[in-house]
């Protein structure tokens, strides 16, 4: 896949560790008058409960992640966000699963960037968004992160992952899903593609 905007991707990847320090469930920044809206992923007992939830919201999708979803489209509102100018809409793990979903809802036109998104939806969402052509979804999954193949049956990814190679070997499998993970291998990833046209 052709990542035409791949620098502000790595801004997506640092905003999205910014959310984790201020912990905060949404963190909102505008770069070189760009939006770019960062949701948290899983970062205490309440945000976990979200995920146990596996129950099916209308048909579609993951209940507990659509109950984060609207938790974080709550706060959104109460944000003066410019959205004519041009948005990322980004998360990490369960906070990548609230971004696309409240995209989806604002039907904006915005880049998703997605990172260690765990299963979110069955197949008749996934054709909901596929459909919705506002959006535009990069979906990063470091090798070996168990934890985006959770729930392991009845949903699937909401597009087909891009998966980064590790730039380094840990011996605690988690650390494969941290976000300082993705962020060190989405660098690694374009390092690896220049050095393919180093003759």
């Amino acid at each position: 896949m052709s990542i035409v905007n791949y620098p502000l991707h790595i801004i997506c990847a640092l905003y999205n560790r910014k959310a984790y320090i201020v912990k905060k469930d949404i963190y909102y920044k505008t770069f070189k008058d760009i939006n770019v809206i960062a949701f948290r992923g899983t970062s205490d007992i309440r945000s976990l409960s979200y995920s146990f939830d596996v129950r099916s919201h209308e048909q579609k999708l993951h209940k507990g992640y659509n109950k984060y979803a609207q938790h974080c489209k709550t706060i959104l509102k109460d944000m003066d966000i410019d959205y004519s100018k041009k948005t990322f809409i980004t998360g990490h793990s369960l906070g990548s699963l609230a971004s696309v979903i409240v995209a989806n809802e604002l039907n904006i036109n915005a880049e998703v960037v997605l990172f260690g998104s765990p299963r979110l939806a069955t197949k008749v969402f996934c054709e909901e968004i596929a459909d919705n052509k506002n959006l535009k979804i990069y979906n990063y999954i470091n090798e070996y992160d168990i934890i985006a193949d959770y729930p392991f049956f009845l949903y699937d990814h909401i597009t087909k992952p891009i998966l980064l190679e590790n730039s380094k070997i840990h011996i605690n499998p988690i650390n494969y899903h941290s976000m300082r993970t993705y962020g060190h291998n989405l660098i690694y990833m374009k390092r690896q593609e220049k050095n393919q046209y180093i003759v």
